[in-house]
């Protein structure tokens, strides 16, 4: 008997718990604030909340058109410059390697389909605008270069120092490795004057960071593949 009765009550756990589940979305518009009990307190309420596809989801820029013309130029095979003795003005470093040309997809693709947005874009709180231009880079590096745009060492204003072949993609032209992404829509909202260099948000910006290198003796930039300390460190 013992055993009938915890079989009927987990088949009853069981099916409220499938009526839970396969409950429709309900709106949070649905809420309101005027629902009370018969003795007149308040009753809070459970709601699922609403969910949409990713591809529903607003874009507060469009994805520039991948047009023929453009494709031709920036794509996932374009190979990227190899330089055999490369110097950076800030960077005590002579390298050999290829490297990346990010910011002339940035200069000829991205910032002609920001301008029409930049205004209501300054006009949004700051981590709002980094939210809209993260999303914006992400797919639109993926209309372009393609679904997997990692690049050893990439990113989109081409600070990352040249690299040797024997990485992912370490020798194309466009593309970026997990911290030139991250940095991507804190250097563009820089780029745009959204951001100033001397931003508290800037610093995860190479304007950003060089800005508190100058500023502040205790830190320094090492450089990416050897880690030397910078000139302006």
């Amino acid at each position: 008997m013992k055993k009938l009765i915890i079989l009927i009550i987990t088949l009853m756990i069981l099916f409220s718990c499938q009526q839970m589940i396969m409950a429709p979305e309900t709106d949070t518009a649905d809420l309101r604030d005027d629902v009370f009990s018969s003795e007149g307190d308040e009753v809070p309420l459970y709601v699922l909340p609403k969910r949409i596809s990713f591809d529903e989801f607003h874009r507060a820029i469009p994805i520039p058109e991948t047009t023929e013309v453009l494709q031709g130029t920036f794509n996932e095979a374009a190979v990227g410059t190899f330089i055999a003795k490369y110097t950076q003005p800030d960077l005590l470093d002579t390298l050999d390697g290829y490297v990346t040309d990010n910011q002339a997809f940035f200069d000829q693709v991205l910032e002609p389909a920001i301008a029409p947005y930049l205004d209501s874009l300054k006009s949004l709180q700051k981590y709002q605008a980094l939210n809209a231009l993260a999303l914006f880079i992400y797919e639109s590096y993926q209309d372009f270069i393609g679904d997997s745009f990692y690049r050893w060492g990439g990113d989109i204003t081409d600070r990352d120092q040249p690299q040797p072949l024997g990485h992912t993609r370490s020798n194309r032209r466009y593309g970026m490795d997990c911290s030139g992404f991250g940095a991507s829509p804190y250097e563009v909202a820089v780029q745009l004057e959204i951001l100033d260099s001397t931003d508290v948000e800037a610093a995860f910006s190479w304007m950003g960071f060089k800005y508190i290198c100058d500023h502040n003796e205790s830190v320094s930039d090492g450089g990416g593949r050897n880690k030397r300390r910078s000139v302006f460190s």
